[in-house]
């Protein structure tokens, strides 16, 4: 058996015993080291979506933007059941979620020993099994799961991004702009992860933290100040009033708006 699969060097309160070595599984094609067959499958999978989302533009696009339908023409219910739809699904209960996949990644990594990826947190249900086809599966569902977490998270952030350069600049909101946006923050993402943890992933979030602190008190400050504590708490009561019929999926009339 050998030790730890962590770097030996670094203190692991109570590293994992296990068989495997780290890379054991990799393939290196011009010169790249890529994990074998969680990259590959995932790779190919997210081109082939790619491809069909691209060629079936208006299918994937149309989407019915009102939840639960039932503010349909009231334009202060609609606000507030946008506003609670919006915190059911950007706030509280996705953050939630990114913070239970936190914990248990950094348990598993940093208190014992095993690789940073979402198959080690199964270790203890599946043994040496996460290694194998079970981890592999584990991986790429994760990969898929980031993937359109992600690409939600860029397609809004850039509509949002132009909007305010195209108010301020003039620069235009139409596809090549937004073609050329997605490739830079995408870039600047690729530079953070080959960077590493501390000197890109940390770094990169600290700056946005601290520029997202300054926007948030810039608008408070600048208002319509009262307006916005009005929507977070209209908002607020819209959420708790409504997070049943936001949490079910039957019997609603807004398909497009939950699956979209």
């Amino acid at each position: 058996m050998s030790d730890t699969i962590k770097d030996p060097n670094k203190s692991v309160p109570h590293p994992v015993k296990t068989d495997h070595e780290i890379g054991q599984d990799n393939i290196t094609p011009f010169g790249l080291d890529i994990h074998n067959p969680v990259f590959l499958i995932s790779g190919i999978s997210i081109l082939v979506f790619v491809l069909i989302t691209l060629m079936f533009q208006e299918g994937a696009a149309r989407t019915d933007w009102v939840p639960l339908v039932a503010a349909a023409g009231d334009v202060i219910a609609a606000r507030d059941l946008g506003m609670a739809a919006t915190i059911f699904h950007w706030a509280l209960h996705p953050w939630a979620i990114y913070a239970v996949v936190a914990l248990s990644l950094a348990f598993f990594s940093y208190n014992n020993g095993l690789p940073l990826t979402l198959r080690s947190a199964f270790y203890p249900l599946l043994g040496e099994r996460v290694w194998g086809w079970w981890g592999h599966v584990i991986d790429i569902t994760a990969v898929f799961a980031t993937l359109f977490g992600l690409a939600t998270s860029l397609g809004f952030g850039t509509e949002q991004a132009l909007a305010g350069l195209n108010f301020l600049f003039g620069w235009g909101t139409v596809g090549l702009a937004k073609v050329i946006l997605i490739f830079v923050i995408t870039a600047i993402a690729l530079i953070s992860v080959i960077r590493g943890l501390d000197g890109g992933v940390k770094v990169l979030s600290e700056i946005n933290i601290g520029l997202a602190a300054v926007l948030l008190l810039f608008v408070i400050i600048v208002g319509p100040t009262l307006t916005i504590f009005e929507t977070i708490f209209s908002g607020g009561i819209a959420y708790a009033k409504e997070i049943i019929p936001l949490s079910n999926p039957f019997g609603r009339e807004d398909s497009n708006f939950m699956q979209g």
